[in-house]
């Protein structure tokens, strides 16, 4: 996969993304009882985080995969519409959107606790029909765009948006068009370029069509449910298998596994997987290869809480098995950009951690107890040598960020060449500067340029009894007293 040519196909390419736009919240909780008032867990609010839920996500996925996007729906004259619009022209998508006064914006707010989901409330009008003002306005919207569109994508979650008027009018546009739906009409799967049911909702389709087999999630069972449905619909299918991975039914049949990930949400991996196979499938990549790169972007986002976009940069790293906790200065710059998205409380710390050992480990724990994410700096070889003289460092960069990259409470590592982390500090504007040891503030090199970027210091002490410069003095002496 050449990724450059790749990046410069989808740079070029106009996605039309229509459905239900919804604001996801999310609350981070701590829970350590239960309530006096009834058998229930005492959730005590810590943060929270908004995020573009629906087929605002839809959009979002498109949009961090570089193709420009534009965005139509319905939202209330509400608070949370005024919240999701700012949200949307933040991601630099172009948002058509249509007002009505009898529509409330769909919210979804999850309770977390320890990276799992307790509980959601949905705020939404179930059962909504729209007007035909109301899609008139879309039809309207939708007849401006279309001329200069290369993919059009609709995200239906059966909340209002879409009706078949709607759905026809894109089905006869001549342009590719994909359909993630939650319909279970005949006439929503019929004559699409890609259709993307889950697994569960193709069995569905298929007790509709009178066969009520006990379909397992097999590649045997795929394709029969695969033939039965391309026969019947004359679309091509892109079958999700959760874990498992997915199934292309086209003019042939594929089967690929996502590769081995640890899942802590599997919120908005559709999506994902939408995004990048219909961009591939659109430029008319091998479906088999197509598959490939969307199971590796479905790995990056089940391994995220919550709704997640990956990057095209995010996906070449894993599949070059790049190792994702050790940042180039271009990966870092973006990633930061990504954190303080998502309101994450930034720790930075730098060092030479040259003899990994217990100290430097405390030490660490320490600082990552500070806030949400934990980024150390470390010193080049060359930087090291300058700092501790000829014969150091003992343990090279490369190993010794793999190393660093390996605890679970260092989240990344940037590896520096000047003395002071001074630069990396301007790019990461951390909420805390970590420093180990008997410094004072006033000591600390770069606590000039700390402060300047609002960055609060924070000395930690070290551990007694453990030093890299007492472990060689003991290396060294022990080779001398086996010699003598």
């Amino acid at each position: 996969m050449e990724f450059q040519k790749l990046k410069d196909q989808i740079s070029k390419l106009r996605v039309l993304i229509i459905g239900d736009l919804i604001l996801d919240r999310y609350y981070f909780t701590e829970v350590n009882r239960i309530s006096p008032e009834a058998p229930v867990q005492v959730a005590n609010f810590k943060s929270e985080e908004r995020r573009l839920g629906g087929a605002a996500n839809v959009a979002l996925n498109f949009s961090a995969l570089g193709a420009k996007t534009i965005l139509v729906g319905l939202v209330g004259n509400d608070e949370n519409a005024k919240i999701l619009e700012k949200m949307v022209k933040e991601k630099d998508i172009s948002l058509e959107k249509v007002s009505i006064s009898d529509f409330h914006t769909i919210s979804k707010t999850r309770i977390i606790s320890k990276k799992q989901q307790m509980l959601r409330i949905d705020f939404e009008r179930e059962n909504y029909l729209q007007k035909t003002e109301t899609s008139n306005k879309l039809l309207k919207i939708l007849r401006k765009n279309i001329g200069k569109i290369d993919l059009i994508i609709i995200s239906d979650y059966k909340k209002g948006t879409l009706n078949h008027q709607i759905i026809n009018f894109l089905k006869n546009s001549k342009k590719y068009v994909a359909i993630d739906t939650k319909s279970i009409a005949f006439r929503d799967f019929e004559g699409f370029s890609l259709v993307k049911p889950n697994f569960s909702e193709s069995k569905e389709l298929m007790k509709i069509l009178g066969d009520a087999t006990d379909y397992k999630n097999t590649n045997e069972d795929l394709e029969k449910i695969g033939k039965t449905l391309q026969k019947k619909f004359k679309s091509h299918f892109l079958i999700t298998r959760g874990e498992t991975g997915a199934s292309y039914i086209g003019e042939k049949i594929y089967h690929s596994n996502i590769p081995s990930s640890s899942i802590y949400d599997s919120t908005g991996a559709g999506d994902t997987c939408l995004a990048i196979f219909s961009l591939l499938n659109f430029l008319k990549y091998p479906p088999e290869e197509s598959l490939r790169l969307m199971n590796f972007a479905a790995k990056i986002t089940v391994s995220n809480l919550g709704t997640y976009s990956p990057t095209l940069d995010e996906i070449e790293q894993d599949v070059r098995q790049i190792n994702p906790k050790i940042l180039t200065k271009n990966n870092l710059i973006s990633k930061i950009k990504s954190l303080k998205e998502r309101n994450k409380k930034i720790v930075f710390t730098n060092g030479c951690f040259d003899i990994l050992h217990k100290g430097h480990i405390s030490y660490l724990k320490k600082a990552r107890n500070l806030g949400d994410i934990l980024i150390v700096g470390l010193n080049s070889d060359d930087s090291v040598r300058r700092a501790k003289g000829d014969g150091r460092p003992i343990i090279g960069e490369e190993s010794r960020a793999f190393l660093l990259s390996h605890l679970e409470c260092v989240d990344y590592v940037v590896i520096f060449e000047r003395d002071l982390p001074d630069k990396l500090l301007e790019i990461i504007r951390p909420d805390y500067h970590v420093k180990g040891g008997d410094y004072t503030e006033d000591d600390l090199p770069e606590a000039k340029v700390a402060r300047k970027v609002g960055a609060k210091i924070k000395i930690l002490p070290l551990e007694e009894g453990f030093s890299t410069t007492s472990i060689i003095e003991k290396i060294r002496k022990t080779s001398e007293k086996s010699k003598g």
